[in-house]
């Protein structure tokens, strides 16, 4: 694709002069990721081995949060790490689509039910829609 063919004939004349007006429908598509299919993987005592969550896009960062059974957290608290009823978090770089793994969360209590929140930000900064899945610990 030329530069040219993102642009119309159309001059926008800006604070510096005349700049060509951009051409939204030969702009460049940047897809938001979306998860799905989490699963808690396989509880602990104190967390959760091998927890997953699906993406339709392969970059940027997924991050995620256990927070306390009906708790809460914005976007911003969970790739913080910290705030509302975040009890632990953490990230990991995504490199593909599809099935990401996480294979351990720890430093939660024994038999006590929590809820996983998974964000993934892309790499121009987009972030999806917040992906959930309920976990309890085992004795």
């Amino acid at each position: 694709m030329s530069y040219a063919s993102l642009l119309d004939d159309g001059p926008f004349l800006g604070a510096r002069g005349p700049f060509p007006t951009p051409n939204p429908s030969a702009g460049v598509v940047v897809a938001v990721p979306a998860l799905s299919g989490a699963t808690d993987g396989t509880p602990t005592a104190d967390g959760a081995t091998d927890v997953t969550v699906s993406t339709t896009v392969g970059n940027g960062t997924l991050y995620w949060a256990v927070v306390t059974n009906g708790g809460a957290a914005t976007n911003a608290q969970i790739k913080a790490g910290s705030g509302g009823d975040i009890v632990v978090a953490g990230s990991q770089a995504v490199s593909g689509t599809g099935t990401q793994t996480i294979p351990l969360i720890e430093g939660l209590e024994p038999e006590t039910e929590y809820e996983i929140l998974f964000v993934q930000t892309n790499s121009l900064g987009s972030d999806s829609a917040q992906a959930s899945v309920p976990l309890e610990t085992t004795a």
